[in-house]
């Protein structure tokens, strides 16, 4: 009995070791788990044709459980593209990095003069039996977190490095809940068209998000079924003057239109873009861009109303980012807009858009119901071509 006694004493220590190592192991495979993004490829919009080719806008959200995170790098300033490689946060602290998945390039045209990421989205034109007849000219993305959607944060602020082309690293990417909107109109944001190889007729626009050319996904992400979205558009001549109509849309599908399902395509190579000049510099103006506003500082808000719209100019061509705050008399936490990114023409009125949730826009009502004072602060980043920068604020009253 003794001897049995001592055996347990024993073995007790051995059950409460087994089950320490248990716990280890369980807590290393939660903290190996990967917090990857989901890329949503919007439905294309604002479809238009002039004589640059058929424009639109597109956008990107993340709805995934990461944060999707481009880092470039390249070991000095020798006028070369960067290496990308995605950096993945985990469960439970730290990071893997999936090296090589693509390049950054500093894109020199104005609006942009950044570090773009390639490849990212592409654009397509088909016929409705799937015959490619037009692809997109744009040479990678710059990403950043300008549309909330849902997003609370905004990390990616930094416009990807504009205005440095000497830059050794880089870091870019979509935070959870925020998009990022190319507009149409924007430089290369089109597909080329001509009437002898876009007749009239009707044509299916797709947008794509990370797919490469022989079909693979550069970023890993959790789910990859929804990085298409596509229009069905009908497109007519007047001489070698097009317009173009949407018939039909269609969110998260590569299909949108015909009778038949299109044979199996895949987005055409990206063609090298050309490295930057060693003796390229950005243009030397030291007067910082200016902003002049609607008189009217009164906004009617309606059981309709979704957005805070502010109508601004620019004295020259420069890009604006925006975002309110919108204060409760008596409230003791502010709410915020949405943001929004415009690249302005010079001397044109230009809306800009700062959206509402649906939470926000309750509590908007509540109050101007119970006739308290509601103001939006908007507070507007503007940089210039040359790198000038401006803040401004513009306060707005809402009321019934």
């Amino acid at each position: 009995m003794a001897l049995r006694s001592v055996h347990l004493r024993r073995g007790v220590p051995l059950l409460a070791l087994l089950a320490l190592l248990l716990l280890v192991g369980a807590a290393r495979a939660q903290a190996a788990v990967e917090l990857l993004p989901d890329l949503v490829e919007q439905t294309p919009a604002n479809v238009k044709a002039d004589s640059t080719g058929l424009t639109f806008d597109s956008q990107v959200i993340n709805r995934g459980n990461g944060p999707l995170t481009i880092h470039g790098h390249r070991p000095s300033n020798n006028g070369q593209n960067m290496t990308a490689d995605q950096i993945v946060n985990l469960v439970g602290g730290g990071t893997e990095t999936v090296a090589g998945i693509g390049q950054l390039h500093y894109e020199t045209s104005f609006g942009h003069q950044h570090w773009h990421f390639m490849p990212f989205n592409h654009y397509e034109l088909h016929k409705l039996d799937g015959t490619l007849v037009g692809t997109d000219v744009k040479q990678g993305f710059c990403l950043g977190d300008n549309d909330s959607e849902g997003g609370l944060t905004r990390v990616f602020t930094d416009w990807c490095r504009q205005n440095h082309p000497e830059e050794t690293n880089v870091t870019e990417g979509l935070s959870v809940g925020f998009g990022d909107t190319y507009e149409a109109g924007l430089e290369l944001q089109y597909v080329p068209i001509n009437p002898t190889d876009v007749p009239t007729g009707d044509y299916q626009l797709v947008h794509r998000v990370n797919q490469n050319a022989d079909g693979s996904h550069p970023v890993k992400e959790t789910n990859y079924s929804n990085n298409a979205a596509s229009v069905e558009v009908h497109i007519t001549w007047t001489g070698n003057s097009p317009k173009a109509n949407v018939i039909k849309k269609c969110p998260g599908a590569a299909v949108c239109g015909g009778t038949t399902a299109p044979p199996p395509t895949q987005p055409p190579p990206t063609q090298p873009p050309p490295t930057l000049p060693p003796a390229y510099v950005p243009p030397h103006d030291s007067i910082a861009p200016q902003l002049t506003f609607a008189r009217s500082t009164t906004l009617h808000f309606t059981s309709r109303t979704a957005a805070v719209v502010l109508s601004t100019t620019c004295n020259e061509e420069c890009r604006v980012t925006a975002q309110g705050t919108i204060s409760f008399l008596s409230a003791a936490k502010a709410l915020r807009t949405g943001v929004t990114t415009m690249t302005l023409p010079p001397s044109q009125r230009a809306k800009l858009v700062l959206t509402l949730s649906r939470k926000t826009r309750k509590a908007i009502r509540h109050a101007l119901a119970r006739h308290k004072r509601v103001r939006v602060k908007v507070t507007l980043t503007v940089l210039d071509e040359a790198g000038n920068k401006t803040v401004s604020t513009r306060t707005l009253k809402l009321i019934r």
